[in-house]
């Protein structure tokens, strides 16, 4: 796990610790993040609204508290990997 090495609590929470830099954390590092794992966080980054009546959508980056009409390139990205494995973007 590339120095990483997984605990629980006593509570039961999971945490990260890294040996040789001495670290601990409870979120899990991006090492050791799945592709599905990262595409859900970079997903979750966006708020996606829809305008119902002239048919656009706003893409709202919650981070950057940015608004867009085009559609972001992590977005894209993610639904170019969700069409290569048959899925759509409505199943994020």
């Amino acid at each position: 796990m590339r120095g990483w090495s997984e605990h629980a609590t006593q509570d039961g929470r999971k945490y990260f610790f890294h040996k040789r830099r001495k670290i601990s954390q409870y979120g899990k590092p991006g090492l050791l993040k799945s592709l599905d794992e990262k595409l859900a966080e970079a997903y979750t980054q966006y708020a996606i609204y829809y305008m119902y009546l002239d048919g656009k959508t706003i893409f709202y980056n919650k981070s950057t508290k940015v608004s867009s009409f085009t559609v972001p390139e992590e977005i894209r990205v993610i639904r170019n990997i969700l069409s290569d494995r048959g899925l759509g973007k409505d199943d994020v």
